[in-house]
């Protein structure tokens, strides 16, 4: 019978481990949206590097929303929607929340890759010819434009000049439209993270020759107690009941 009592304990344990969920609340005191959401990418412990004589390469996955930079997803999702997840424990959320009849949530939306080129030549990187996985996607990613280029399969090269760095934002390309009366914007799968286990594949087909960039790691929960969703809830119940 102990050893019984001690396996439901540690399943239980595990199972509020794995339960983690994140709030982005605009109306805290304790904290800002936008700076929030860089503190928990900052917590990404996921990184994929690979250095030759020729170039030097980091992947990391991002999670962005597009009320803050406007440049990603967003997907709306009513008050009672959100509690009802934080109720029934659900799995790897992060939301933002402007108010209580207004959340949304977000999710790892692409890949963000820095490359140096060693060389005294431009380097080039063919993105029709590469692959990306992250979160549930896996495909060819898109980086021009908006998201109208999302699913195109001709997109102009990166390249990288001699001697020079560059940053780019590999995005997942399964965004969809959504238009309702006077609001339309780009939607990406809603699905829930494993906040212990986050990894990346990239295979970039750089020159005439293909590179793989492949990582795990998670969200490192140390430091993130106040964006803690069941904590925000209970410290702010009124506010939110």
């Amino acid at each position: 019978m102990k050893k019984i009592l001690i396996t439901l304990l540690a399943l239980g344990i595990a199972g509020n481990a794995y339960a983690a969920n994140l709030l982005m609340d605009v109306k805290s005191k304790d904290y800002d949206s936008s700076m929030a959401l860089i503190e928990i990418n900052r917590a990404i412990t996921t990184v994929a590097e690979k250095s030759t004589d020729n170039y030097t390469l980091r992947a990391k996955p991002m999670i962005s929303n597009a009320l803050i930079d406007g440049t990603e997803w967003r997907s709306d999702l009513p008050y009672s929607t959100v509690k009802g997840m934080v109720e029934n424990k659900a799995n790897g959320y992060i939301f933002y929340s402007r108010s209580k009849y207004n959340s949304f949530a977000c999710t790892l939306t692409g890949i963000s890759l820095d490359i140096t080129n060693n060389k005294d030549m431009p380097l080039v990187i063919d993105i029709n010819q590469s692959c990306m996985k992250v979160g549930d996607f896996e495909g060819q990613p898109f980086y021009t434009g908006k998201f109208m280029d999302a699913g195109a399969s001709s997109q102009p090269p990166v390249v990288v000049g001699p001697k020079a760095t560059k940053s780019v934002l590999l995005r997942r390309s399964d965004f969809k439209f959504r238009s309702s009366g006077m609001a339309a914007g780009w939607l990406v799968p809603l699905y829930p993270m494993d906040f212990d286990n986050i990894s990346i594949e990239l295979d970039l087909k750089i020159d005439d020759a293909y590179e793989a960039l492949t990582a795990t790691g998670k969200i490192d929960m140390t430091n993130l107690q106040k964006y803690d969703l069941d904590y925000q809830w209970n410290k702010n119940k009124k506010k939110y009941d």
